[in-house]
């Protein structure tokens, strides 16, 4: 028997872990002549190829992985697939299936069972029902369908619900559904092997794993709250995991874990182990090899709680490695009655400063997460969410927006709350009592323009520059989308290019734009940041400095000529002339922009050399 689990992740580089996990525990709990196979795809495929390949494995059981990204790719891809594949086994399981299982069924007639919640005990139990041509009567956490047409291990026949069905049924136009009892254990983290046992190439990609499972808290709209109490993987248990998945090339490893510092213990353990690995991977490779050279430093991405970072936690991470990891919180908001009303006690004003002291005086990257359309938050309420995160600068503000999940508390209060949300996945907010429909596409905009000016990093400078008389960033960002939309661009694809164009004319429109003082300070640092982005070949016209004499093109050539720079940048040692000409540019700026000079009077400027061998480009002053 042929069995192929399938995996459509949003982005190439993604990785699904719960098809790995569940191949690997077939082959322990399953038959040993069974033939499991994996596949990923990404959501941007064309379906017709997804189900092509799909169809030329012609499996005997398809199995998906179904989340809230990916559910109308299987929905379609179920529909298209069973009049090819009719005597295959279809089935579906995830998060986003768990809650409705009957629904999806009769949805999606072409399926034959769903599997809810945690599939590691109950799937290995259903395919060798199936593959004996018994019915899965018994079979916890299982929906199926006892099909109309007669022979096979499916076949309806002349059965009824009185005959031995222990769970509920209904019946439709292809025969019997049937829902049995839920699964009343949950998994053993412990127990499950290896989901990485198989070589895979892992370069370049972003790999999941998880080193418990559940969650502290209960948030409303969050389905992690319909699980009690956390369950943890012995940190030993992760360390071969981990050696293999370094050995195979991975180098950015995601933990999925929900709140990953819920035990202080069990995440001191893992990150010293992460370590471990990390350094005995460098040992390996040497500073030479597969990322000594290059800086390719192995990175863990954990998510964490900001109200559990205490002093030990603090004290723990500024003497982890520089690099070697990057922290996501959920503020969700600063509000207190929606925090209520969401059941998720914080205090913001307490561990603040906290994530201040790690994302800028450690060096961690602090990704922090808003949520828009939350109950009892309006404009008002987020706009003063917005400004105490993003005062804070961290690395990246995720401004997201409200997902009434299936199986959460939020979707059972909906009415109470005056939520009006999408029907179809992924389940975004449309409107709330406080917050009008017109207001959440205003916030849609003020989040594009974010991703493109603060979260792309390409602006760094620029912005601090602009923000620095500004009370409010979030009005910034408003009036900035505002404008975009009067313009249209949104409607465009833009160049990096072009995005420092159109900040740029959006600055000379604003009346603080008009003063001399104000345009010189922020075109210089617009050019910074500019050099920075990307190797300058063509520049914009009004970034460009007046004509270059013959005296800064000589100076040019001493400063490239400097043997000062085979120590700070070692491998221009090996460039010749025309290579280190083409990694470099070097330019007069008339304020010193990286040290924060923002006031109106002339910073002592200087010559820069930016070297773009590395990601991020690399800049150093020129000294007199």
């Amino acid at each position: 028997m042929k069995i192929l689990l399938v995996g459509i992740n949003t982005r190439y580089v993604h990785t699904n872990l719960a098809i790995r996990g569940l191949r690997e525990v077939l082959k322990t709990q399953g038959n040993t002549e069974w033939e499991i196979c994996i596949r990923e795809f990404s959501i941007n495929e064309h379906l017709d190829k997804i189900a092509g390949e799909i169809f030329e494995e012609k499996p005997d059981v398809l199995g998906f992985s179904c989340y809230i990204w990916n559910i109308v790719s299987v929905k379609a891809l179920v529909r298209r697939l069973r009049p090819v594949l009719p005597d295959t086994f279809i089935l579906a399981g995830g998060p986003e299936v768990s809650f409705d299982c009957d629904r999806l069924m009769n949805e999606v007639p072409q399926l034959d069972a769903v599997v809810a919640g945690e599939a590691e005990r109950v799937l290995p139990v259903l395919l060798k029902g199936w593959s004996e041509g018994s019915l899965p009567r018994d079979v916890a956490g299982v929906v199926w369908r006892l099909r109309r047409e007669a022979g096979g291990p499916q076949g309806l026949n002349s059965m009824t619900a009185s005959d031995g069905f222990q769970g509920m049924t209904s019946t439709d136009a292809c025969g019997m559904v049937v829902t049995n009892a839920a699964t009343p254990d949950t998994v053993d983290l412990n127990f499950l092997p290896n989901p990485y046992a198989v070589q895979e190439d892992f370069r370049g990609k972003l790999v999941y794993v998880e080193t418990s499972r559940g969650c502290p808290y209960n948030c409303e709209f969050c389905i992690s709250s319909t699980f009690k109490g956390v369950r943890f993987l012995q940190p030993e248990r992760f360390r071969p995991i981990l050696r293999q998945l370094f050995a195979n090339g991975a180098r950015t490893i995601k933990f999925v874990d929900r709140t990953f510092n819920a035990s202080k213990t069990h995440g001191f353990q893992v990150l010293d182990l992460f370590k471990e690995e990390a350094e005995r991977e460098y040992e390996k490779t040497g500073p030479e090899g597969t990322y000594g050279l290059s800086g390719d430093i192995p990175r863990a991405h954990c998510e964490i709680a900001g109200d559990l970072l205490d002093q030990d936690w603090l004290q723990y991470l500024q003497n982890y490695p520089t690099g070697m990891i990057q922290l996501e919180i959920g503020v969700q908001s600063t509000h207190p009655p929606a925090l209520k009303a969401i059941r998720r006690s914080q205090n913001f004003a307490d561990w603040k400063d906290k994530v201040r002291y790690l994302q800028h005086d450690c060096g961690i990257p602090v990704h922090l997460d808003l949520i828009a359309g939350l109950p009892h938050e309006g404009w008002a309420e987020f706009r003063k969410s917005f400004d105490e995160v993003f005062n804070l600068r961290p690395n990246h503000l995720q401004l997201g927006f409200l997902k009434v999940l299936k199986g959460s508390g939020i979707r059972r209060q909906c009415t109470q709350y005056g939520l009006k949300y999408c029907p179809d996945p992924p389940y975004t907010v449309l409107k709330t009592r406080e917050l009008s429909h017109e207001q959440v596409l205003d916030l849609a905009r003020i989040e594009e323009t974010l991703e493109r000016y603060y979260n792309s990093g390409r602006f760094k400078f620029s912005l601090e520059v602009v923000l620095a008389d500004r009370q409010s960033p979030f009005d910034f960002f408003d009036a900035l989308a505002r404008y975009w939309h009067g313009k249209g661009w949104f409607q465009r694809e833009w160049s990096s290019r072009s995005l420092f164009e159109n900040i740029w004319e959006f600055l000379m429109e604003q009346p603080d734009g008009r003063t001399a003082l104000n345009r010189k300070l922020w075109r210089e640092a617009l050019r910074f940041d500019y050099f920075v982005a990307e190797r300058p070949g063509q520049i914009p016209d009004f970034l460009q400095r007046a004509e270059e004499t013959v005296q800064d093109k000589s100076w040019k050539e001493e400063i490239r000529k400097d043997p000062i720079w085979q120590n700070r940048i070692p491998e221009s040692e090996g460039m010749d002339k025309r290579q280190w000409i083409r990694a470099t540019a070097i330019e007069y700026f008339e304020r010193d922009i990286p040290t924060g000079t923002t006031e109106h009077s002339p910073g002592k400027g200087g010559w820069y050399l930016f070297y773009y061998g590395r990601k991020p480009t690399q800049y150093f002053k020129v000294e007199s």
